[in-house]
Protein backbone atom coordinates (compact mmCIF):
# COMPACT_ATOMS: atom_id res chain seq x y z
CA UNK A 1 0.00 0.00 0.00
CA UNK A 2 3.02 1.98 -0.08
CA UNK A 3 2.64 4.05 -3.24
CA UNK A 4 -1.42 4.64 -2.06
CA UNK A 5 -0.11 6.45 0.89
CA UNK A 6 2.87 8.44 0.58
CA UNK A 7 1.27 11.68 -0.39
CA UNK A 8 -0.80 10.80 2.44
CA UNK A 9 2.16 10.81 5.15
CA UNK A 10 3.91 14.10 3.45
CA UNK A 11 0.64 16.16 4.11
CA UNK A 12 0.43 15.25 7.76
CA UNK A 13 -2.29 12.69 7.72
CA UNK A 14 -0.58 9.27 7.96
CA UNK A 15 1.91 8.53 10.45
CA UNK A 16 3.82 5.26 8.26
CA UNK A 17 6.13 2.88 10.41
CA UNK A 18 8.13 0.44 8.27
CA UNK A 19 8.24 -3.13 10.37
CA UNK A 20 9.49 -6.29 9.26
CA UNK A 21 9.43 -9.79 10.56
CA UNK A 22 10.50 -13.26 10.58
CA UNK A 23 7.85 -14.63 12.80
CA UNK A 24 5.85 -17.50 10.86
CA UNK A 25 1.98 -17.47 10.38
CA UNK A 26 0.55 -18.52 13.42
CA UNK A 27 -1.75 -22.17 13.69
CA UNK A 28 -3.59 -21.25 17.01
CA UNK A 29 -5.69 -18.31 18.16
CA UNK A 30 -4.14 -18.17 21.04
CA UNK A 31 -0.60 -17.25 19.28
CA UNK A 32 -2.27 -14.47 17.30
CA UNK A 33 -0.54 -11.61 20.02
CA UNK A 34 2.95 -13.41 18.88
CA UNK A 35 1.97 -13.52 15.04
CA UNK A 36 2.95 -10.69 12.69
CA UNK A 37 -0.53 -9.14 12.85
CA UNK A 38 -0.55 -9.45 16.39
CA UNK A 39 2.60 -7.32 16.93
CA UNK A 40 1.54 -5.00 14.49
CA UNK A 41 -1.40 -4.05 16.67
CA UNK A 42 0.41 -4.36 19.82
CA UNK A 43 3.01 -1.98 18.35
CA UNK A 44 -0.12 0.41 17.73
CA UNK A 45 -1.17 0.03 21.15
CA UNK A 46 2.11 0.97 22.32
CA UNK A 47 2.77 3.88 20.39
CA UNK A 48 -0.66 5.56 21.21
CA UNK A 49 -0.54 5.39 24.87
CA UNK A 50 0.14 8.03 26.48
CA UNK A 51 -0.51 10.31 23.59
CA UNK A 52 -4.30 8.87 22.26
CA UNK A 53 -7.10 7.78 24.21
CA UNK A 54 -9.07 5.82 20.86
CA UNK A 55 -8.01 3.66 18.65
CA UNK A 56 -9.77 2.07 15.91
CA UNK A 57 -8.97 -1.24 14.18
CA UNK A 58 -9.96 -1.38 10.94
CA UNK A 59 -8.71 -2.84 7.81
CA UNK A 60 -8.14 -0.94 4.37
CA UNK A 61 -11.13 -2.72 2.89
CA UNK A 62 -13.48 -1.47 5.59
CA UNK A 63 -15.36 2.76 6.55
CA UNK A 64 -16.37 3.63 9.64
CA UNK A 65 -19.43 5.76 9.88
CA UNK A 66 -21.71 7.83 11.87
CA UNK A 67 -25.56 6.43 10.91
CA UNK A 68 -27.41 9.03 13.64
CA UNK A 69 -27.00 12.67 12.36
CA UNK A 70 -27.49 13.44 16.41
CA UNK A 71 -23.73 13.04 16.98
CA UNK A 72 -23.23 15.44 14.42
CA UNK A 73 -21.32 13.02 12.25
CA UNK A 74 -18.50 12.75 14.74
CA UNK A 75 -17.05 9.55 15.57
CA UNK A 76 -15.60 11.32 18.76
CA UNK A 77 -18.93 12.75 19.93
CA UNK A 78 -20.23 8.80 19.65
CA UNK A 79 -16.91 7.51 21.54
CA UNK A 80 -17.70 10.50 25.04
CA UNK A 81 -20.43 8.54 25.92
CA UNK A 82 -18.50 5.30 26.55
CA UNK A 83 -15.23 6.27 28.18
CA UNK A 84 -15.78 4.61 31.12
CA UNK A 85 -15.60 0.92 28.56
CA UNK A 86 -12.69 -1.07 26.88
CA UNK A 87 -13.56 -0.51 23.55
CA UNK A 88 -16.82 0.45 21.54
CA UNK A 89 -17.72 -2.79 19.45
CA UNK A 90 -19.45 -1.94 15.75
CA UNK A 91 -20.91 -4.86 13.28
CA UNK A 92 -20.01 -4.56 9.42
CA UNK A 93 -22.27 -4.47 6.89
CA UNK A 94 -20.56 -6.55 4.04
CA UNK A 95 -20.84 -4.94 0.53
CA UNK A 96 -20.85 -6.83 -2.63
CA UNK A 97 -19.42 -6.11 -5.68
CA UNK A 98 -22.60 -5.01 -7.18
CA UNK A 99 -22.05 -6.93 -10.52
CA UNK A 100 -18.80 -4.86 -11.63
CA UNK A 101 -16.42 -7.29 -13.49
CA UNK A 102 -13.92 -4.49 -13.57
CA UNK A 103 -13.53 -1.25 -11.33
CA UNK A 104 -11.70 1.53 -13.73
CA UNK A 105 -9.81 4.14 -12.03
CA UNK A 106 -13.09 6.60 -12.37
CA UNK A 107 -15.20 4.56 -10.52
CA UNK A 108 -15.38 5.64 -6.77
CA UNK A 109 -15.27 3.07 -4.09
CA UNK A 110 -18.69 4.53 -2.73
CA UNK A 111 -20.84 5.16 -5.68
CA UNK A 112 -19.55 1.60 -7.18
CA UNK A 113 -20.52 -0.42 -4.70
CA UNK A 114 -24.13 -0.06 -3.85
CA UNK A 115 -25.48 -3.56 -3.29
CA UNK A 116 -24.85 -4.79 0.19
CA UNK A 117 -26.33 -8.04 2.83
CA UNK A 118 -29.91 -7.53 3.98
CA UNK A 119 -28.32 -6.85 7.73
CA UNK A 120 -24.95 -6.47 9.59
CA UNK A 121 -22.64 -9.17 9.58
CA UNK A 122 -22.33 -10.88 13.67
CA UNK A 123 -18.53 -9.93 13.21
CA UNK A 124 -17.71 -7.15 15.37
CA UNK A 125 -14.39 -4.39 15.03
CA UNK A 126 -13.60 -2.26 17.54
CA UNK A 127 -12.05 0.97 18.94
CA UNK A 128 -10.13 0.15 21.70
CA UNK A 129 -9.51 2.32 24.88
CA UNK A 130 -5.26 2.22 24.56
CA UNK A 131 -5.56 1.79 28.41
CA UNK A 132 -8.04 -0.47 29.06
CA UNK A 133 -7.68 -3.04 25.74
CA UNK A 134 -4.73 -4.62 24.30
CA UNK A 135 -4.34 -7.47 21.87
CA UNK A 136 -6.37 -10.59 21.76
CA UNK A 137 -6.84 -14.21 19.75
CA UNK A 138 -7.69 -12.21 16.32
CA UNK A 139 -7.96 -8.54 14.77
CA UNK A 140 -11.99 -8.67 15.74
CA UNK A 141 -11.39 -8.37 19.30
CA UNK A 142 -9.72 -7.34 22.35
CA UNK A 143 -8.33 -8.53 25.96
CA UNK A 144 -9.49 -5.95 28.88
CA UNK A 145 -8.03 -5.07 32.06
CA UNK A 146 -9.48 -5.37 35.22
CA UNK A 147 -13.32 -4.26 35.37
CA UNK A 148 -13.43 -3.55 32.19
CA UNK A 149 -15.56 -4.77 28.99
CA UNK A 150 -16.40 -4.12 25.10
CA UNK A 151 -19.92 -2.43 24.73
CA UNK A 152 -21.27 -3.14 21.61
CA UNK A 153 -23.19 0.03 19.83
CA UNK A 154 -26.53 0.30 19.84
CA UNK A 155 -28.04 -2.18 22.57
CA UNK A 156 -24.77 -1.50 24.93
CA UNK A 157 -24.61 -5.01 25.10
CA UNK A 158 -21.07 -5.92 27.12
CA UNK A 159 -18.80 -8.50 26.21
CA UNK A 160 -15.38 -9.79 26.78
CA UNK A 161 -13.43 -11.46 24.50
CA UNK A 162 -14.98 -12.08 21.29
CA UNK A 163 -15.04 -11.58 17.45
CA UNK A 164 -18.63 -11.98 17.01
CA UNK A 165 -21.90 -10.96 18.61
CA UNK A 166 -25.09 -12.75 17.58
CA UNK A 167 -28.62 -10.13 16.69
CA UNK A 168 -26.74 -7.36 15.57
CA UNK A 169 -29.00 -3.98 16.42
CA UNK A 170 -31.12 -2.67 13.65
CA UNK A 171 -30.48 1.08 13.91
CA UNK A 172 -27.08 1.26 15.91
CA UNK A 173 -25.42 4.71 15.32
CA UNK A 174 -22.01 3.25 14.08
CA UNK A 175 -21.40 0.98 11.36
CA UNK A 176 -18.47 -0.43 9.39
CA UNK A 177 -18.93 -0.76 5.20
CA UNK A 178 -16.67 -3.90 4.53
CA UNK A 179 -16.13 -2.95 0.61
CA UNK A 180 -15.30 -6.83 -1.60
CA UNK A 181 -14.69 -4.90 -4.55
CA UNK A 182 -15.29 -5.73 -7.88
CA UNK A 183 -15.28 -9.56 -9.04
CA UNK A 184 -11.63 -8.88 -10.78
CA UNK A 185 -10.40 -6.94 -7.36
CA UNK A 186 -11.22 -10.25 -4.90
CA UNK A 187 -10.11 -12.29 -7.03
CA UNK A 188 -6.80 -10.94 -7.24
CA UNK A 189 -7.09 -11.16 -3.46
CA UNK A 190 -8.01 -14.81 -3.09
CA UNK A 191 -4.97 -15.50 -5.21
CA UNK A 192 -2.57 -12.99 -3.56
CA UNK A 193 -3.77 -13.46 0.39
CA UNK A 194 -5.48 -17.24 0.59
CA UNK A 195 -3.81 -17.88 3.77
CA UNK A 196 -4.41 -14.26 5.14
CA UNK A 197 -2.44 -11.74 6.72
CA UNK A 198 -1.65 -13.99 10.37
CA UNK A 199 -2.25 -17.43 8.93
CA UNK A 200 -5.47 -18.00 10.43
CA UNK A 201 -8.24 -15.69 7.97
CA UNK A 202 -8.21 -17.60 4.96
CA UNK A 203 -9.50 -16.35 1.88
CA UNK A 204 -10.83 -17.22 -1.87
CA UNK A 205 -13.08 -16.37 -5.18
CA UNK A 206 -16.23 -19.16 -3.59
CA UNK A 207 -16.64 -16.84 -0.22
CA UNK A 208 -16.69 -13.54 -1.99
CA UNK A 209 -18.94 -15.18 -4.67
CA UNK A 210 -21.29 -16.52 -2.20
CA UNK A 211 -21.39 -12.92 -0.66
CA UNK A 212 -22.44 -11.87 -4.09
CA UNK A 213 -25.24 -14.17 -3.93
CA UNK A 214 -26.88 -12.79 -0.96
CA UNK A 215 -25.82 -8.79 -1.23
CA UNK A 216 -28.61 -7.67 -3.55
CA UNK A 217 -30.06 -5.28 -1.02
CA UNK A 218 -29.74 -1.29 -1.73
CA UNK A 219 -26.99 0.01 0.07
CA UNK A 220 -26.88 4.28 0.02
CA UNK A 221 -26.78 4.88 3.76
CA UNK A 222 -23.12 4.30 4.20
CA UNK A 223 -22.80 7.05 1.07
CA UNK A 224 -25.21 9.44 2.57
CA UNK A 225 -22.96 8.82 6.44
CA UNK A 226 -20.26 9.76 4.42
CA UNK A 227 -21.28 13.14 2.51
CA UNK A 228 -22.75 14.24 6.01
CA UNK A 229 -19.22 13.29 7.11
CA UNK A 230 -17.55 15.45 4.83
CA UNK A 231 -20.28 18.15 5.25
CA UNK A 232 -19.47 18.35 8.80
CA UNK A 233 -15.64 18.48 8.94
CA UNK A 234 -15.07 14.83 10.22
CA UNK A 235 -12.04 13.88 9.06
CA UNK A 236 -9.09 15.79 10.36
CA UNK A 237 -5.51 15.43 9.56
CA UNK A 238 -2.93 14.32 12.54
CA UNK A 239 -1.50 17.08 14.75
CA UNK A 240 2.42 17.19 13.55
CA UNK A 241 4.68 14.37 14.58
CA UNK A 242 2.08 13.92 17.39
CA UNK A 243 4.28 10.90 18.66
CA UNK A 244 7.73 12.38 18.85
CA UNK A 245 6.76 14.65 21.76
CA UNK A 246 7.65 13.38 25.02
CA UNK A 247 7.24 16.60 26.89
CA UNK A 248 3.72 15.88 28.24
CA UNK A 249 4.57 12.94 29.53
CA UNK A 250 5.35 11.68 33.46
CA UNK A 251 9.37 11.02 33.75
CA UNK A 252 8.99 7.33 34.04
CA UNK A 253 6.80 6.97 30.96
CA UNK A 254 9.28 9.65 28.55
CA UNK A 255 12.10 7.28 29.80
CA UNK A 256 10.32 4.07 29.04
CA UNK A 257 9.36 5.36 25.62
CA UNK A 258 12.86 6.28 24.43
CA UNK A 259 14.04 2.98 25.62
CA UNK A 260 11.71 1.65 23.53
CA UNK A 261 12.23 3.76 20.77
CA UNK A 262 16.48 2.74 20.80
CA UNK A 263 14.75 -0.91 20.60
CA UNK A 264 13.33 0.06 17.64
CA UNK A 265 15.58 1.58 15.77
CA UNK A 266 18.15 -1.22 16.57
CA UNK A 267 16.16 -3.68 14.85
CA UNK A 268 14.30 -2.16 12.62
CA UNK A 269 15.50 -3.05 8.88
CA UNK A 270 15.45 -0.74 6.18
CA UNK A 271 13.70 2.07 7.60
CA UNK A 272 13.95 4.79 5.51
CA UNK A 273 12.59 2.45 2.54
CA UNK A 274 9.80 4.07 1.85
CA UNK A 275 11.19 7.72 1.67
CA UNK A 276 13.76 6.72 -1.34
CA UNK A 277 10.35 5.60 -3.29
CA UNK A 278 8.82 9.06 -2.23
CA UNK A 279 9.51 12.32 -4.77
CA UNK A 280 12.82 13.90 -4.02
CA UNK A 281 10.76 16.95 -2.67
CA UNK A 282 9.23 14.71 -0.33
CA UNK A 283 11.99 13.07 1.49
CA UNK A 284 12.74 15.23 3.94
CA UNK A 285 9.57 15.76 5.40
CA UNK A 286 8.44 11.77 5.22
CA UNK A 287 12.11 11.11 7.27
CA UNK A 288 10.82 13.34 9.97
CA UNK A 289 7.68 11.06 10.50
CA UNK A 290 9.58 7.70 10.05
CA UNK A 291 11.84 9.28 13.00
Amino acid sequence: MLEEISDYVVAGKVQYLYLTSEVPRISQPEEFPGGFQGRVFGECFEQARGYYKWMMFTDLDEVMYVMHPQYGNSIPAVLKQYEHAGAVLVHRRDVGSSGVQERTSEQGLLSTFIKCMGRASEHVKGIARVDYATVSFNAHCFDYTEGRTGIRLGDNRTVTRTATIPDPPVDPPMLIYHYAGSVAEYTARSLKQAGGVSGMTKKDAGMYSKLDAFAVHDCLAGQVAHAAMTAAGAYHPLPDHPCDDLSGLPPHEAERRRQLRKGRRAHRHDRFSMSRRLSNEAKSAARRMLR
